[in-house]
Formats: C-alpha cells, sequence, structure tokens
C-alpha cells in the first residue's frame, strides 16, 4: 500500500465558524447585561472561547487536518502539530462515543501506549487510547473501517472489534 492521506473537510470547519461568532457575540451580549458576576463571568468564558476558537478553525480552513497513512506510521497532522503512530504499537480502531457524539479512536497495544500526559490523562478518565478527532469527508463508522483495513493491509494482523 502507498501512502494514502485523508484530508478532513474544510466546508464542515468552516460551518463551525457560526457558533464561534455566536459565542463571542452571546458572550458580549452577557456582559452589557450588567446583571452581576455569574453573568459577566460567563460572558467573559463565551468571548474567550469563542475567540480563541475562530483563528484556529480559520487555520483549518486554510490548511485541513490530514491523517496520512504510510506503510509503516499513521500522522495525524492537525496544522498545529503532528501525532505520529507506528502501526506496530496500534492494537486497532474502533468507534468511541462521548454523549450523543462519536469519533474514531485507536487503541495501543499493551505497553505501547505513549508516555505523554494528555494520552494518560485521556486513556484513565474518558477510557479512550487516543481519538482522531476532525470534521473528516467521511462517517465515523466509515473512517474506522478504513483504518482497520489499511492497518490489516500494513500489518497483516487481524481485524479488531
Amino acid at each position: 500500500m502507498q501512502e494514502r492521506v485523508i484530508i478532513a473537510s474544510r466546508w464542515k470547519t468552516l460551518a463551525t465558524l457560526p457558533l464561534a461568532l455566536v459565542a463571542a457575540g452571546l458572550g458580549w451580549w452577557a456582559l452589557m447585561q450588567h446583571a452581576g458576576l455569574a453573568l459577566s463571568l460567563t460572558g467573559w468564558v463565551a468571548i474567550f472561547c469563542g475567540a480563541a476558537a475562530i483563528p484556529v478553525l480559520l487555520l483549518q480552513v486554510i490548511r485541513p487536518p490530514r491523517l496520512r497513512l504510510r506503510p509503516d506510521v499513521m500522522i495525524f497532522d492537525t496544522g498545529l502539530n503532528q501525532k505520529v503512530v507506528p502501526w506496530s504499537d496500534i492494537e486497532g480502531f474502533y468507534l468511541w462515543r462521548m454523549s450523543a457524539a462519536k469519533f474514531p479512536a485507536l487503541r495501543y497495544k499493551a505497553g505501547r501506549m505513549p508516555a505523554d500526559r494528555m494520552t494518560r490523562v485521556m486513556h484513565d478518565r474518558a477510557g479512550v487510547d487516543q481519538t482522531i478527532a476532525a470534521p473528516w469527508p467521511m462517517a465515523p463508522e466509515a473512517m474506522v473501517n478504513v483504518l482497520n483495513q489499511a492497518r490489516r493491509e500494513l500489518c497483516g494482523e487481524p481485524a479488531y472489534h
């Protein structure tokens, strides 16, 4: 198998941009109400979250996240950082659910989980080794199938359930 690149959808990313603008706008509205500390704090949090999301979303519209499936490694490139995972470290991919949302996720083989703090926190608190969250051009279920098929082709290992 040659390198395969899956690029996140610019349109799905662009569709979330109005939500960031609405959050910042509602935060501004909350501050203008002069209705007490709780509403003011909520307003500042909404402004901060909305304003922080705008440049990240614009960057991801210009350069969408990519998942590179190479013969030896899988590279999750968000545009802000890269996560490189050797196929030999991956036990399999599965669908991880958080409330109503679904994300492709991977499970590391025993003893192969990276020592970084975020991976450990996600594993201990949320029960997931690594999510592969981005506005992918296919449904999360289809993404899991594509990733498991690529893993089987590259590693010659059985399917993960």
